[in-house]
C-alpha cells in the first residue's frame, strides 16, 4: 500500500489519543497493526510511549525491525509458515496465529533448540468466510480434551484468537465473538490447572473493537483506525 494512503503523523497521532481515551479503563492490549506502514510513520506512536505492535507478514517484520528500537513488543498476527519460524524467534512477543499442530511442532522444536519458552494464541476460525484461517472450533477442543498441549513443553499457551467476518451484520459479529470467549472458558473449565495463563482474547479490529470488547476481548488488534480513517 502507498505512503499517500497513511494519515499524516500529526493525524495519527490523534487518531491514537482518541482510540486511547476510548479504551479508558478497559485494561484492554491495543496492538496497533503496521501492515504497509513505514518506520516513519510508526515512530511517532513510539515516541509517546506505545509498545505493542503487530505484523500480518514476516517478510515485512523483518525489513521493519532494525529501524526500530528493539525493546518494542512486536507481536506476529498472520497466517505464519512454517519455513518463516526460524526468522521469528527469539525476537517476537507474541505469536496470535498458531493454528495447526504442524506449526506447533516446528515452533516447540526451534524453541527448544534456543531454549526459550514462546507465548502464543491458538487461533480459531470463527469467521463464515473461507479465506479466514484458524482451527475449527470441533477440532480445538478434541485439542484440549486430549491436553494435546503437553506434545509443545516450550509453547506458553495465553489464548485464543479470531477474526470476525467482515459483515455488516453486527448480531453475526458478536456471537462469533462470544464463541471465541466460551471456548476459553472451556479450556479454563477443562484445563485449567495445567494451563494457568490461558485467559488472552485477542479479537477485534478497526471495524468491529467496540463489540469485541464488549463480549470480552483481552487485545484489540487495529490498524486503519488509526493509519488510515479520521474521527
Amino acid at each position: 500500500m502507498a505512503v499517500a494512503t497513511i494519515n499524516p503523523p500529526q493525524q495519527i497521532l490523534k487518531n491514537y489519543e482518541w482510540l486511547r481515551k476510548q479504551l479508558e479503563g478497559t485494561n484492554v492490549r491495543l496492538v496497533i497493526v503496521t501492515k504497509g506502514v513505514p518506520p516513519s510513520y510508526i515512530q511517532p506512536l513510539i515516541d509517546v510511549g506505545h509498545r505493542d505492535f503487530g505484523e500480518n507478514r514476516v517478510q515485512e517484520w523483518r525489513n521493519k525491525y532494525p529501524a526500530l528500537p528493539d525493546w518494542i513488543r512486536w507481536h506476529h498476527i498472520g497466517y505464519l509458515q512454517t519455513n518463516k519460524v526460524r526468522y521469528l524467534l527469539p525476537r517476537i512477543y507474541w505469536i496470535h496465529s498458531v493454528d495447526r499442530p504442524s506449526l506447533m511442532e516446528i515452533l516447540n522444536r526451534r524453541a527448544q533448540r534456543l531454549n526459550i519458552r514462546v507465548p502464543c494464541l491458538i487461533e480459531i476460525k470463527i469467521a463464515q468466510e473461507e479465506t479466514k484461517h484458524g482451527m475449527h472450533p470441533d477440532d480445538f477442543l478434541h485439542w484440549i480434551e486430549h491436553q494435546e498441549w503437553r506434545h509443545y513443553p516450550n509453547l506458553q499457551f495465553l489464548g485464543l484468537m479470531g477474526i470476525a467476518t467482515y459483515t455488516e451484520n453486527r448480531h453475526q459479529i458478536r456471537q462469533e465473538f462470544r464463541l471465541l470467549r466460551q471456548l476459553r472458558d472451556e479450556v479454563q473449565h477443562r484445563a485449567g490447572k495445567h494451563l494457568p495463563n490461558f485467559h488472552e482474547l485477542s479479537m477485534g479490529m478497526s471495524h468491529d473493537w467496540e463489540l469485541a470488547i464488549e463480549e470480552g476481548a483481552t487485545t484489540l488488534r487495529i490498524g486503519s483506525l488509526i493509519f488510515r480513517e479520521t474521527h
